[in-house]
């Protein structure tokens, strides 16, 4: 946060302000007060509140600085609300309260959708293993009755390969988010497998 976007956000403060100063003066003036003692006042009012809000723009801009600095080191920024320092602001509370009603919405959002694609992948591999039965008992059938005619025979046989192929890749895809599954990935030292 700029000083220049700090004062433009609090113009109308600082000009009731100067407003109120003003007031003030007319009045010690009325009352008898010198000008010498009317300035001095004025300087320590207007001295006290240039003070004042410098630390409160200094405050501001590293607590920013800090938000900043979390949100660009997350992996998932609307995580935000978790990691927002502790302010002293009732604004700043009400707005970290309202971060994590949005986190909180985003969080059960990606839940649905991981539970969805949970299920559709479930549904696949069921209905893969459904049809697996059926190609199997075809191609027993096949074996056992279409032995007398061995082009009938061959020509099923490549059918029902491409078929079973088929279904084999849309389980691999299915399951292409996770691979454990199907394959075991390790390493293995290459001298164990060449001793024996």
């Amino acid at each position: 946060m700029k000083l220049k976007d700090y004062c433009k956000d609090r113009v109308t403060r600082l000009l009731g302000t100067l407003v109120v100063l003003f007031i003030l003066s007319e009045f010690l003036y009325i009352v008898g007060n010198t000008f010498a003692s009317i300035f001095l006042i004025d300087l320590t009012i207007i001295s006290i509140l240039f003070i004042k809000n410098l630390i409160e723009w200094y405050r501001r801009k590293e607590y920013f600085k800090t938000i900043r600095e979390r949100v660009e080191g997350m992996e998932h920024p609307w995580l935000i609300a978790e990691l927002l320092p502790v302010s002293y602001r009732a604004e700043d509370k009400l707005y970290q309260e309202l971060l994590r009603l949005v986190g909180s919405s985003a969080i059960e959002q990606i839940h649905k959708i991981e539970d969805e694609e949970r299920e559709y992948e479930e549904y696949i591999e069921e209905w893969i293993h459904e049809v697996k039965a059926p190609i199997t008992s075809m191609q027993l059938m096949i074996e056992n009755r279409a032995g007398n005619n061995p082009v009938l025979k061959k020509g099923l046989n490549i059918e029902l390969g491409k078929i079973e192929n088929d279904v084999e890749r849309a389980l691999y895809y299915a399951r292409s988010e996770q691979v454990y599954k199907d394959y075991l990935i390790n390493t293995f030292p290459i001298c164990r497998t060449i001793e024996y």
